[in-house]
């Protein structure tokens, strides 16, 4: 299992640094986050963009097994959908791997029971309809603002329920194995 990180630095440039006390917070949660998980997974994959590069790489000396500017991809994104990077990223993955955001720090190895699952995630986080992060309604209406969109029906299901609305925390995904989502080609890797 590999272990993997996205940033997609448009996002963060527009909102993201107000979220850390200080840039050098953010940074240092970097260097925390990829260190502790070198200690468990050899091969380290970076996913971001030209900036997100020189930022991590080049600028804070982050070192990876791999890194991919795929992300350049998102250029004409809105950053409003600032998980669109995590999404896609998962997207290219064609083997077992673990996503690591920044602010998650894995001090032991993942236990077997979860990195031999189909497909983990943090932690189940329960929320009440209109909770700042988890809006399935904004979705909804995204998909159906010029025409119907298509919704599989186990979110119609979910959505209809009257008990409390969950979401899965992804501050740490995996599989164990994972279809690559991709339908483009991987463009600007760099090693």
């Amino acid at each position: 299992m590999r272990a993997v990180w996205s940033f997609w630095s448009k996002p963060f440039q527009r909102r993201g640094q107000r979220t850390w006390t200080s840039a050098a917070h953010h940074l240092y949660a970097w260097v925390l986050s990829v260190e502790t998980a070198k200690q468990h997974y050899a091969e380290t994959q970076l996913y971001t963009d030209d900036a997100g590069a020189q930022l991590l790489v080049e600028k804070l000396g982050l070192r990876f097994s791999q890194v991919s500017t795929a992300l350049n991809v998102l250029a004409g994104t809105d950053p409003d959908w600032w998980a669109l990077g995590k999404l896609y990223t998962y997207g290219l993955q064609d083997a077992p791997f673990v996503h690591i955001d920044n602010d998650a720090f894995l001090w032991k190895p993942l236990p077997e029971r979860l990195t031999h699952a189909a497909v983990f995630a943090q932690n189940p986080e329960p929320f009440a309809a209109g909770y700042f992060c988890y809006q399935p309604a904004q979705l909804e209406w995204v998909l159906n603002r010029g025409a119907p969109g298509w919704l599989p029906r186990e979110w119609l299901w979910f959505r209809r329920s009257t008990r409390l609305q969950r979401a899965e925390c992804c501050g740490i995904l995996g599989a164990a194995i994972w279809p690559s989502l991709s339908t483009t080609p991987r463009r600007g890797s760099r090693s």
